[in-house]
């Protein structure tokens, strides 16, 4: 809940700087949008938390499940901080040259594609702990699965219906909504690996009493 609660600071400051002069260097700063604003900054810590309890976790139960969702988050982290995918995806397409087409730009195409790539990287070992890994790694891989699909809906799938309405009056609120929606599902990725934790060392507490 104290993640959460933040979140929704965050989502306050982003609308309240909409009454603030944009000539104040702090008032972009308090932006959902804006590129290492303070919104941005805690979506970088919450991935990075994440992987770290995750790596913890791994080197304590030796489970490879761990290390593998703590390289996700990393890549997550690297791609939204470096904007690897915005990089890549436009050099893609003035590769390909790729036009425009649906309503959407090439480089929406082109961001799409080098997302599926990062993400088609990690398919093989998720897809082999769903189905055969041991009841604990699918546990965890299913459920950090929907998790992330949560954010995958709010940062691909309305972030491409917001680039189809940009230019629509009142089409800032997808951008409330997109953003939120990621630092949402990002609390909530944190929230789990936390809970993990803490499973973990309630056990190793249990045993040691005994």
């Amino acid at each position: 809940m104290f993640l959460l609660g933040i979140d929704l600071l965050f989502i306050a400051l982003h609308v309240y700087s909409f009454s603030l002069p944009v000539t104040d260097a702090g008032t972009l700063q308090l932006r959902l949008d804006m590129d290492f604003g303070y919104a941005e900054m805690f979506q970088y810590f919450q991935f990075c938390t994440s992987a770290l309890l995750l790596t913890i976790l791994f080197f304590r139960q030796r489970k490879g499940i761990y290390l593998i969702w703590s390289l996700f988050f990393l890549v997550l982290f690297f791609d939204d901080a470096f904007a690897f995918h915005e990089t890549f995806g436009g050099n893609l397409v003035n590769f390909f040259n790729i036009e425009a087409a649906l309503g959407l730009r090439a480089q929406d195409f082109g961001e799409l594609a080098i997302a599926g790539m990062l993400g088609a990287t990690f398919v093989l070992p998720f897809t082999h702990a769903l189905f055969l890994g041991e009841r604990k790694t699918r546990e965890v891989t299913l459920h950090l699965i929907l998790i992330v699909g949560v954010l995958v809906f709010f940062g691909v799938g309305v972030d491409m219906v917001h680039s189809l309405f940009k230019d629509l009056p009142g089409s800032g609120a997808l951008t409330v909504i997109e953003d939120s929606g990621e630092m949402i599902s990002g609390s909530l990725i944190l929230c789990y690996c936390l809970c993990l934790h803490l499973r973990q060392n309630n056990l190793i507490s249990s045993i040691t009493k005994k």
